[in-house]
């Protein structure tokens, strides 16, 4: 969906790759599908901005933040009361996954299971938002983690 038909994107096709491989190998697969949405997001122009508040270019202080997909990025708490929050260390994850120039780094994150679902929801929602709607991988790994969940 981020791309046109017909129309190739060698960057955004390594990144899946790189993705599928890591799932085949063991990996984290919410880790992964982090760090996978990190780089489709800038493969395709879509960097949220998470180092300056997208409102006002200030630098943004260690407190807990806002974060506007319509504005693509985190705001700071003068700019941003009525959007979502993210936490002080879901915002440090986020930074330290779009930072890394390797998986190998992020793997050797551990992220607890309530900051992993904040980074979740977020991403899920700044995806929705860019391409007017649900995506149907999402709805399926839901699913998923529900029949887990009950077995």
């Amino acid at each position: 969906r981020f791309t046109e038909p017909q129309q190739s994107n060698v960057s955004l096709y390594r990144h899946l790759v790189e993705g599928l491989e890591l799932l085949d190998q063991g990996h984290d697969p919410d880790l992964v599908r982090r760090y996978f949405e990190l780089r489709l997001l800038d493969a395709a122009g879509f960097r949220p901005e998470l180092y300056r508040c997208v409102g006002c270019g200030r630098d943004l202080e260690p407190i807990t933040n806002r974060f506007s997909a319509a504005a693509g990025g985190v705001l700071c708490p003068d700019c941003g009361d009525k959007n979502r929050v993210i936490t002080v260390s879901a915002l440090k994850v986020l930074r330290f996954i779009q930072s890394a120039p390797t998986y190998n780094q992020v793997a050797r994150l551990r992220v607890p299971p309530g900051v992993m679902r904040e980074l979740e929801l977020l991403l899920r929602d700044y995806l929705r938002f860019l391409l007017e709607r649900d995506l149907k991988s999402t709805a399926f790994l839901d699913d998923l983690r529900q029949l887990l969940v009950r077995s």
